[in-house]
């Protein structure tokens, strides 16, 4: 008797194989065949389509983050980039600040002394100018000029 290769059964899983054996068999050459079968056959494993699908959509959304990453990552330095040059820039305009608002603190405090003393001053010349003034007046008009020339107090 012989293998029969042509008469076999699969398991409707796929995990089983079987093949008609009539008569009387040799082991070792039945041994050798199996062998031979064996080394021929291709195990693939069996994903379900919406378990690929679910990897596809993975991938692509780990691709999509990295991408997205670099671009940030990007803006980043550029950003980083114009701080600096930014910073560069603000320097000596800070510096300028720090002495115009010295000179404006300085003049500020020149103008307080200066000013209080001034405008004191200033005050009492008119106070006392308008004072003389009135008295120049009063005095002009209590003394009475004559038709003669004399003068009289009223």
């Amino acid at each position: 008797g012989g293998v029969d290769y042509h008469r076999y059964t699969k398991g409707s899983d796929g995990s089983s194989f079987t093949v008609e054996v009539g008569g009387r068999v040799d082991v070792a050459r039945l041994y050798e065949c199996v062998k031979k079968l064996a080394s021929s056959v291709k195990i693939e494993a069996v994903v379900p389509q919406d378990l690929k699908e679910k990897t596809t959509r993975l991938e692509q959304d780990l691709s999509d983050m990295k991408k997205r990453k670099d671009d940030l990552k990007s803006m980043l330095e550029r950003a980083e980039e114009e701080n600096g040059r930014l910073q560069m820039k603000l320097r000596p305009v800070e510096e300028e600040n720090k002495k115009l608002h010295k000179k404006i603190k300085d003049g500020e405090s020149s103008n307080k002394l200066l000013g209080t003393g001034q405008l004191e001053g200033q005050l009492l010349y008119r106070q006392t100018n308008i004072s003389i003034h009135e008295l120049e007046l009063n005095a002009k008009a209590k003394l009475k000029i004559s038709e003669d020339g004399h003068r009289r107090i009223k």
